[in-house]
């Protein structure tokens, strides 16, 4: 109703080794991943990351990422009385 449809990719997780981090590897992994969606016609790579998450919002932006949105939740307590 509000956008024409898109087709992008999006990335459900990526974890590097701990041993291995700070080495390129994880932005080695991001490149694929963008490349990858290129070939197949996409436009747009999407993934979720934890706001504490400080080491991974560098990494994801040290790339060429950016932030696009967010999400709010609401925890239901189940059995809880709304009188």
């Amino acid at each position: 109703m509000f956008k024409h449809p898109q087709r992008f990719g999006y990335l459900r997780q990526i974890e590097v080794d701990p041993r291995f981090r700070r080495r390129g590897v994880g932005e080695s992994l991001l490149d694929d991943a963008a490349v990858r969606s290129a070939k197949l016609g996409l436009s747009r790579v999407v993934l979720d990351v934890w706001a504490f998450n400080d080491a991974a919002q560098g990494l994801f932006n040290s790339v060429g990422f950016s932030a696009f949105g967010s999400k709010l939740v609401l925890d239901i307590k189940l059995n809880q009385d709304h009188g």
